[in-house]
């Protein structure tokens, strides 16, 4: 009798993968019937020859795809507070990574913007002045992590093709001492990165209004059922790959503005970030993503389901991780973002974000034993 997996369904992915280390043809021996989670659907799959040839599937939904494929899966060690995982090295074919069942009612008020095209440069000046005093006292306490990351790198990972995008979010509850913590944070690991020749981007999202904006008062015209997302989006380019970050830093600054801080649209984020690397010529690439919670828009939630950005940003995590273009990891401040992202770190506090971006980022480039 083949063996039956007995898994909750926030931890059936992790019982599979824990399985993805045996040898083809060794998944014939379980029974998958019933389990249902993952975002993709089973037709499109061809199990002929794979560790799944003979497996009964008869009644399963749907399979995460990061667990099978047509060839052998190598089993790689990480550490503890990220769990165990396998990287199937076979390239997927590409798919579409937009929801079918995500809309946007209007995406002509969205934008994508410069840090320093917000305010004035006179203005970005004071600010960061602001910044490199609060930076000079957190240094003493997180200079050592960063001259951590920057030595392990350089031993341990020494190939320099590689890209870190880093995705702040900038909603309003990230506001006032957190993003600054952030900003100093991103700014120390920029710099190694640049140390290291690793390019390095940075970007940040959040909306351009609080309930709706221009797109709301669109939609109030006609009042139709099921909009879909009804706010403008905004975009921040605080530093493009191409420019050095000396040139660059005066931007984060823009932290520091409050009134730029508006609601949290994750998923096309997300997106937006993921495409902006994909067209990058590195062949190592990474989106690290800071936020402290779940995808907020009151006008969007009002007249969608509650969960609506929220299987949005699903669906966008888990098919990204189809691709295997790009290797995403995120940091989670006082919440625990593990149910949309398979590598991250939860409840993780302003006291410890210096110390967990650098395991996290060690953690992704493998540079740890």
């Amino acid at each position: 009798m083949g063996s039956v997996l007995h898994a909750g369904e926030d931890t059936v992915f992790e019982e599979l993968v824990r399985l993805s280390g045996l040898k083809p043809g060794d998944f014939r021996h379980l029974d998958l019937s019933g389990i249902d989670f993952g975002y993709m659907d089973l037709t499109d799959f061809d199990f002929t020859g794979s560790n799944l040839d003979g497996a009964d599937l008869s009644n399963t939904k749907n399979v995460h795809l990061a667990v099978f494929d047509n060839c052998s899966a190598r089993r790689t060690k990480f550490p503890d507070k990220f769990g165990s995982v396998s990287r199937v090295v076979k390239k997927r074919r590409r798919k579409k990574l937009q929801d079918p069942g995500y809309r946007t009612f209007v995406s002509e008020f969205d934008e994508v913007v410069r840090a320093d095209d917000l305010i004035d440069n006179e203005e970005l000046d004071f600010l960061i002045k602001i910044h490199d005093i609060h930076t000079q006292a957190l240094a003493h306490r997180i200079e050592h992590d960063f001259e951590w990351l920057e030595e392990s790198l350089e031993t341990k990972h020494p190939s320099t093709d590689a890209i870190v995008s880093i995705l702040i979010d900038c909603s309003g509850s990230l506001s006032g001492s957190a993003l600054t913590g952030i900003g100093t944070c991103v700014d120390l690991l920029c710099t190694t990165l640049e140390k290291c020749e690793i390019s390095c981007e940075i970007l940040g999202f959040t909306t351009r209004a609080w309930r709706g904006g221009q797109s709301r008062e669109r939609w109030i015209e006609s009042k139709s059922n099921n909009p879909g997302r009804l706010n403008d989006l905004r975009h921040i380019i605080f530093k493009s790959a191409e420019e050095e970050w000396e040139l660059a830093r005066t931007n984060i600054g823009l932290l520091l503005r409050e009134e730029f801080q508006k609601e949290n649209i994750d998923g096309e984020a997300i997106l937006w970030a993921y495409h902006r690397l994909i067209e990058r010529p590195e062949s190592e690439k990474y989106l690290i993503i800071i936020s402290d919670g779940l995808p907020v828009d009151n006008s969007t939630l009002l007249v969608n389901s509650s969960d609506y950005l929220e299987k949005h940003l699903k669906y966008v995590v888990s098919n990204i991780n189809w691709e295997r273009e790009v290797l995403l990891g995120a940091i989670g401040l006082n919440y625990d973002p593990s149910q949309f992202y398979q590598y991250s770190i939860p409840f993780v506090t302003f006291d410890s974000l210096a110390s967990d971006l650098v395991d996290l980022v060690s953690f992704l480039f493998g540079s740890k034993p």
